[in-house]
């Protein structure tokens, strides 16, 4: 029998030559799911794994697919994603067509979209999602003891492509119906855009975040498979005290009007949301800061330019430095270009990077005709480079800019709710200029009480960052036996509000010994057990599952 631990394993095989097959792993770890990477097959690597992933365009030697099939027979559960990997028969499938594009209805029935992968013909296997044309892009197919799935959207390749956009070298063309113009001789993040304009928006919005509806439908059969194993998973939650959603404000600072920002802290203290500051030169003055220090707030950098050939790392540095004397403050970690400007690929990732910036918030678009999930995603993401690394910065787009006036008021509802089906991060990006305006700062008030009553986490981009840099470094250590399964944690840092999903234990769940309450919570198709608890820097924290045999099934 595959998998012969306590606890449901995965392991994951990621293509080395696929350029685009290393962003699956960010997926994963953004999800929250323990998973071991795997190069090889030989020598038993799959038998202590009870699920196996294979993600994007590879292939496997003759030697790891006998080992492979062998397991699968035994037992083992296997999804394929992104290319047939030479397994098309094991599938249950027959010919698989590479596709740059296409759409399909997922298994609750709602669009996605998909920027590569290979839509195949179906055999034996049970076709769970299809094209319009009739071609498997879900599938599930028994194999001896073993259970084989298929996933044909390249995942990796779809995050990559929209979360990132193109590279920004010049203007881009706007859509023909004039609600943004891009080319306008300023290059901004929107001039990298990968999605279309007339068939992607609703609208004159991106309504949809599409790269997190994918990524969503692929973490949802990994966990179907892992039901299949009866036994538990367990996954680290995106948003601390177990919130559906999160939420953050970065106001640029172009103008220092302190009364202004007196009078907002008031209007933010009735939500409990603190602010990023992104503040550009020369600054407010050194009591302000005190001021932003004082209510929990974030001092961040606003980068500023003249044009584009100061996009350097010698200025950024030079900025970063300034502001840290000025706003005495030891580290600042997050940033932004003015006017939403940008330039290149990679560029702004590796200059912050060398400077100690940790945090950009510079993915989003600053025109009604941009407005909404304009990189196809409402969560914060380390951006992966082609050569398979990941950046030290976290990304946080924003997907409300200067709200009311820019971003429809008659919008906000139904993209609350957007954010609040998809987990994601609701980053609204204002101006401090905007603060006087009371229209302005009305419709901002309106969109953090939808977001209030909905009980969204409010955080700082500091916050965010390092709630998801705790999650991704904690130790987990699994062990017990089918009757009494332990579940090990670590952190180096303190981490509050964390929460650990079981999917899904039955029986009584104990922390360090003593009973827990524990509240189901729906995600990722499935009804899981959260479990909320801090942990302290350096502290073991042990929780325990006393499964009832009869009730081991998920």
């Amino acid at each position: 029998m595959a998998g012969g631990g306590a606890w449901c394993s995965i392991g994951a095989r990621i293509a080395k030559s696929d350029p685009y097959a290393a962003a699956y792993a960010e997926v994963l770890d953004h999800a929250g799911i323990p998973w071991t990477s795997l190069d090889t097959f030989a020598a038993g690597a799959l038998k202590p794994h009870d699920v196996l992933l294979l993600c994007g365009r590879g292939s496997l030697s003759d030697p790891d697919r006998q080992a492979l099939e062998s397991w699968l027979k035994e037992g083992g559960l296997l999804l394929v994603s992104g290319s047939s990997w030479g397994v098309a028969e094991s599938l249950g499938l027959g010919e698989c067509l590479r596709r740059p594009r296409f759409e399909f209805e997922s298994q609750d029935s709602s669009r996605r979209i998909a920027f590569g992968g290979e839509p195949a013909i179906a055999k034996s296997a049970k076709v769970l999602s299809q094209t319009s044309d009739g071609l498997a892009v879900q599938s599930m197919h028994a194999l001896g003891k073993g259970v084989s799935a298929y996933f044909a959207p390249h995942v990796g390749q779809t995050a990559a492509l929209m979360q990132m956009g193109r590279g920004v070298d010049t203007d881009a063309l706007g859509p023909m119906d004039g609600s943004a113009i891009l080319d306008d001789g300023r290059l901004r993040a929107e001039d990298g855009v990968f999605l279309d304009f007339e068939t992607d928006r609703a609208g004159e919005l991106f309504a949809e975040p599409w790269a997190d509806r994918l990524k969503e439908s692929w973490i949802e059969q990994i966990v179907q498979l892992a039901t299949l194993s009866r036994k538990p998973l367990a996954l680290l939650w995106h948003w601390p005290n177990g919130a559906r959603a999160g939420a953050s404000v970065s106001i640029d600072c172009e103008t220092f009007d302190v009364d202004q920002v007196s009078n907002i802290q008031r209007l933010l203290r009735m939500f409990g949301c603190p602010v990023t500051w992104l503040v550009a030169q020369p600054g407010f003055p050194l009591d302000t800061y005190r001021l932003f220090r004082s209510w929990d707030h974030e001092v961040g950098l606003l980068f500023t330019l003249d044009d584009d050939s100061g996009w350097t790392e010698e200025r950024l540095k030079s900025q970063h430095l300034s502001l840290e004397r000025a706003a005495s403050v030891p580290q600042l970690i997050s940033a932004r270009a003015v006017d939403g400007r940008w330039k290149g690929y990679f560029d702004f990732y590796e200059m912050a990077e060398h400077v100690g910036i940790r945090v950009s918030a510079s993915k989003g678009g600053r025109q009604r005709g941009v407005s909404g999930f304009l990189f196809g995603t409402g969560h914060p993401f380390f951006p992966t480079k082609l050569d398979g690394t990941r950046s030290k910065v976290l990304e946080c787009p924003y997907s409300v800019y200067l709200p009311g006036e820019v971003f429809p008021e008659e919008r906000f509802g139904a993209f609350v709710e957007a954010i609040l089906n998809s987990h994601g991060h609701l980053h609204i990006a204002f101006k401090s200029d905007a603060l006087s305006q009371h229209h302005a700062v009305d419709a901002l008030r309106n969109l953090l009480s939808l977001c209030h009553q909905q009980r969204v986490a409010f955080l700082k981009l500091s916050d965010v960052y390092a709630f998801e840099r705790a999650r991704r470094t904690l130790k987990m250590y699994f062990g017990g036996n089918e009757e009494s399964r332990s579940l090990r944690l670590a952190s180096d840092t303190d981490v509050r509000g964390l929460g650990v999903l079981l999917l899904s234990p039955g029986g009584q769940v104990e922390l360090n010994g003593k009973a827990v309450r524990s509240l189901p919570f729906p995600a990722y198709g499935a009804q899981w057990t959260h479990v909320p608890l801090d942990l302290e820097s350096k502290r073991l924290v042990e929780l325990r599952l006393s499964v009832e045999r009869d009730s081991r099934a998920a």
